[in-house]
C-alpha cells in the first residue's frame, strides 16, 4: 500500500477499546501480536494470563471501578489462585475474544473465569481466585457491597 493509498474503514464498525458487557460477561475484543508469540508464531503459554488481565481490567473498568478508584479506597484485587487450560493455539494475527465471568463471589474473594474465544469456540479457559486486599497490610478485607453489587449479575455456572 502505497503512503498517499488510504484503507477503506468502512467495512468493519469501530471497536469500543474497552470492549462491550453482555448478559452474562464482559467481552474484549483483541488481535495476536507478534509480541504474544513464541519463535513458532504461537501465543506464548504465559500471555494468556496477560490476556486474562487485560480482560478483568477492562471489564472493571466498565462496571465503574477503574483503577483509580481501588487506588482510593486503598483495596485491590490479587490473584491468590490461578490455572490455565490450554484447549487449543492461538497464533500470531488471529482474531480472538477474551470473555470475563464471575464463577463465584465470596466474602472477600471472586473466581475470575476468563475464556479466550476463536471463531466462537473457546481455544483457553483460565480461572483465577481474586482476593480484596487492604494496601497497607495485604490481608484480605471484604468486598465492598457496592462492587459486590454489579459484579452480581455476571456470575455463572464455572463449569
Amino acid at each position: 500500500m502505497s503512503p498517499n493509498t488510504s484503507m477503506n474503514t468502512d467495512t468493519a464498525p469501530p471497536q469500543p477499546p474497552s470492549g462491550v458487557l453482555l448478559a452474562d460477561r464482559h467481552r474484549l475484543p483483541a488481535r495476536v501480536y507478534y509480541a504474544d508469540t513464541d519463535a513458532g508464531e504461537i501465543v506464548y503459554h504465559a500471555k494468556f494470563l496477560d490476556f486474562a488481565e487485560r480482560g478483568r481490567t477492562e471489564f472493571l473498568r466498565l462496571l465503574g471501578y477503574p483503577r483509580p478508584v481501588f487506588e482510593a479506597a486503598n483495596q485491590f484485587f490479587v490473584v491468590r489462585t490461578a490455572s490455565v487450560d490450554f484447549l487449543s493455539p492461538a497464533r500470531l494475527d488471529d482474531a480472538i475474544d477474551i470473555d470475563s465471568m464471575i464463577g463465584r463471589l465470596g466474602g472477600s474473594s471472586v473466581d475470575l473465569v476468563t475464556e479466550i474465544r476463536r471463531d466462537d469456540a473457546t481455544i483457553c479457559r483460565l480461572k483465577l481466585v481474586m482476593v480484596m486486599v487492604n494496601g497497607d497490610t495485604m490481608k484480605p478485607v471484604r468486598i465492598p457491597d457496592a462492587l459486590r453489587s454489579v459484579l452480581a449479575p455476571y456470575v455463572v455456572d464455572p463449569s
